[in-house]
């Protein structure tokens, strides 16, 4: 069973490539016209200025795609990286966790936001609809600066490395869905069933172990044994 999984960034990439194919497709045009012009206009070659406009617009329509394509590609890149980094679905022993990239704050220190949802395995409740999975249940929604977010997980569920935002710092909703951007979501729903069969499954063998009565215990009597002081042997001195 997986238990954890990264948002698909895929489809970022993939746009970014189509509109440079565009991009590329439109400024073509005007470099097309130009080098036509060169080819059936040989006799105004002499003409001041004629070869060398052709050229310069040919020249600036290929550098200016160029330089659009790698804009966009460094600006998808870095965005990718952030969601990759920060947008995840976590399955734990009691708890999924879904973390979701919102934003970065410049300042004096630049700040990635996050969206935090936990969503305990019991009474969890959860359904794929258009193919996308909605979870119900109590669910805790919390929102700030990634590190300030920062958690460990402690038996089975999540602990913040802040105090305070174990019992505070939240706001209760009682449904989440879980983004596009995680691919094969019917499998994901597949694994949180599982984890919340065993999670159910544990929980049932702690009732019963605090339930059954403990047996009683018996104690032995002790067997006396002859301790020798001295070992025998028939080789004595009298």
């Amino acid at each position: 069973m997986q238990n954890f999984f990264h948002a698909n960034t895929s489809k970022h990439r993939e746009a970014c490539k189509k509109a440079s194919v565009v991009l590329g497709a439109i400024f073509a045009v005007p470099v097309l016209l130009s080098f036509m012009s060169l080819i059936l206009q040989t006799r105004l070659w002499p003409q001041a200025g004629f070869v060398a406009i052709r050229l310069c617009i040919a020249g600036g329509c290929v550098a200016l795609w160029m330089l659009i394509s790698f804009a966009a590609y460094a600006i998808t890149e870095t965005a990718a990286r952030r969601i990759t980094r920060s947008t995840y679905f976590e399955i734990q022993g009691s708890s999924l966790i879904l973390s979701r990239y919102s934003g970065k704050i410049h300042s004096d220190i630049s700040k990635t936001q996050r969206k935090l949802w936990v969503i305990p395995l019991e009474n969890m409740k959860a359904e794929l609809k258009n193919g996308k999975i909605t979870f119900h249940g109590d669910i805790r929604y919390y929102e700030g600066d990634s590190e300030w977010l920062g958690y460990h997980i402690k038996r089975g569920k999540p602990e913040f490395d802040n105090w305070w935002l174990n019992s505070n710092g939240y706001t209760a909703v009682s449904s989440v869905r879980l983004p596009s951007c995680f691919a094969r979501q019917g499998f994901i729903l597949k694994c949180c069933r599982i984890a919340q069969k065993k999670q159910l499954r544990l929980a049932e063998q702690k009732k019963l172990i605090a339930v059954k009565p403990s047996a009683p215990r018996t104690f032995r009597k002790p067997v006396r044994r002859r301790i020798y002081t001295e070992l025998p042997t028939f080789d004595r001195k009298w």
